[in-house]
């Protein structure tokens, strides 16, 4: 699983996580901010547009466990 982590003023930090053999991920940035866009690569579909956000990184350690399992988001 790959962890995105995405800020946004005024927000809570978001964590996307995404199976990186299913979901090939897209960013592009606009004047809102920088839209995420997922494709399902079995179909080559997109499937989802997780919205915008003011920055996205990778995570390379485990989301902090105060985190709320609602700022979490799993896609398999």
């Amino acid at each position: 699983m790959t962890t995105l982590e995405l800020s946004k003023k005024n927000w809570n930090t978001q964590y996307l996580q995404y199976d990186s053999e299913k979901w090939n991920i897209n960013f592009k940035y606009y004047s809102g901010g920088i839209n995420i866009e997922a494709y399902y690569i079995p179909t080559g579909d997109m499937r989802r547009n997780y919205g915008f956000f003011d920055a996205i990184s990778i995570r390379t350690s485990l989301i902090p466990t105060y985190v709320s399992k609602y700022d979490i988001e799993v896609w398999n």
